[in-house]
């Protein structure tokens, strides 16, 4: 087959009288091969049906989970590389997936604070919030999030329920300490401080 390709060697078919068909030899070839497989398909087909349908939704289904995964990978490629553009068109196909991991989410949502203003970045927090209710991960996030921005009446609010969740987490500790700073609080502020440095004292003394 390969040195008839290469020699673009040609058959002919005599049908009838003068009317002949010709073929490159390499077509024939590869279209001996596709009647051999659809023969061979419609053999299994008709003698299994079940069996060949479900091998045909297993191949269907790892091609949509190669191209999710593939998607994930380039939505994590925009994030390192801060391409906003493809964050958010890659973000609204993830988003329809109810199969899209909670940290990709979690992670575009910590995105957002260096592409939009304070407001739009809550907005999509109380959004994604709704859809997964009583995250931890996604509820630290949040609390992260409000630390950042600055945001210290709505990080008071939040913080009374995390505090229930997350007593001793570290970023709690210090998110809780900053919002004592700015209400000059000074005693809490000290007794937050020293649960860090009692608690967490290597990275506090570094």
């Amino acid at each position: 087959g390969y040195f008839a390709f290469l020699n673009n060697h040609k058959i002919a078919i005599h049908l009838y009288g003068s009317f002949t068909l010709q073929f490159a030899v390499w077509i024939l070839i590869i279209g001996c091969f596709g009647l051999g497989f659809i023969i061979s398909e419609s053999r299994i087909l008709f003698s299994n049906p079940q069996s060949w349908f479900n091998r045909l939704r297993k191949i269907w289904k790892r091609r949509g989970e190669k191209h999710r995964l593939g998607r994930q990978k380039h939505f994590q490629k925009a994030l390192l590389e801060t391409n906003y553009s493809q964050i958010e068109k890659i973000f609204k196909l993830l988003e329809k997936d109810s199969r899209t991991p909670l940290h990709l989410k979690i992670l575009y949502l910590e995105q957002l604070r260096f592409f939009k203003n304070h407001e739009e970045v809550l907005d999509s927090y109380d959004k994604i919030m709704s859809h997964h209710p009583n995250q931890l991960e996604l509820e630290l996030s949040y609390f992260r999030t409000l630390t950042r921005l600055k945001e210290w009446e709505r990080l008071e609010k939040h913080s009374d329920l995390m505090k229930k969740k997350l007593p001793d987490h570290p970023e709690l500790l210090e998110g809780l300490s900053q919002l004592m700073k700015q209400k000059k609080q000074w005693k809490k502020c000290v007794e937050l401080e020293k649960r860090l440095l009692e608690q967490f004292p290597k990275k506090h003394t570094e």
